[in-house]
């Protein structure tokens, strides 16, 4: 279930930090810009798009029509040019914890895990793909709005890769904390994410118990090491 104090993150559209985010190259078109913010490039381009393309229909010679026309294409060309470095500096900026995101996983509300902008990004559906997760209906943390504890547990959420979906605790016959644990490592299997030693391996599995259970009492990363040799070792197997 979507943890309420998600719910209630001020939040603001993704491509309000398309918008938002300083283009870090300038595109010398003429005096009228030197370096602007998305949003106002973008209206800039589109006013000049408009004018020249009133000038193709004012045309009183076919070399104007055509030199108009021409500047109507390379201005569409600065556009996409502009588009893509703005997406490709947002996608920079959330990899690596500047800005955070909220998004639905299986029909639950989670923090997007930061390592996920590593994966396809559809900005104009506004969702992120990775190792066949898919995270949408994403939207932007406003940090300015956040109190310092909830930046904090923000910044931990995506760095720890919060699972949405917790396995039921009640599974009779079982270790309460284990079972919790071995599904982690496997599906940690299965995204290629396993670590290369079963005591690396353990130190990242409890760290993410830690993030995702804290109302639990966290085994040591040795107590993991000595319940998932076994394990370990078997799935390791399989992935060679």
């Amino acid at each position: 279930m979507t943890a309420d104090w998600i719910k209630k993150l001020p939040t603001s559209s993704i491509s309000s930090l398309l918008e938002t985010l300083l283009l870090q190259s300038y595109l010398l078109i003429d005096e009228e810009f030197v370096e602007s913010g998305y949003w106002k490039l973008n209206k800039w381009l589109m006013q000049k798009i408009r004018k020249t393309n009133n000038q193709i229909l004012l045309a009183k010679t076919k070399d104007e029509a055509v030199m108009a026309e021409a500047q109507v294409r390379l201005l569409k060309e600065v556009q996409q040019q502009v588009s893509n470095l703005a997406k490709k500096n947002a996608a920079k900026c959330l990899l690596h914890g500047e800005f955070y995101a909220t998004a639905y996983l299986d029909g639950e509300m989670l923090i997007v895990p930061s390592r996920a902008w590593s994966g396809n990004i559809d900005w104009d559906a506004e969702k992120v793909v990775l190792a066949h997760k898919e995270y949408s209906h994403v939207r932007i943390i406003s940090h300015a709005r956040l109190t310092e504890d909830q930046l904090d547990l923000v910044k931990q959420y995506a760095a720890g890769d919060v699972d949405v979906h917790h396995a039921d605790d009640r599974m009779p016959g079982r270790p309460s904390n284990m079972h919790l644990i071995e599904q982690k490592m496997r599906q940690r299997l299965t995204t290629r994410e396993m670590e290369k030693s079963l005591t690396k391996e353990s130190e990242v599995l409890v760290e993410w118990f830690k993030v995702n259970h804290p109302d639990k009492k966290s085994p040591t990363a040795k107590a993991v090491e000595n319940k998932m040799r076994s394990l370990y070792r078997e799935l390791k197997s399989k992935s060679k």
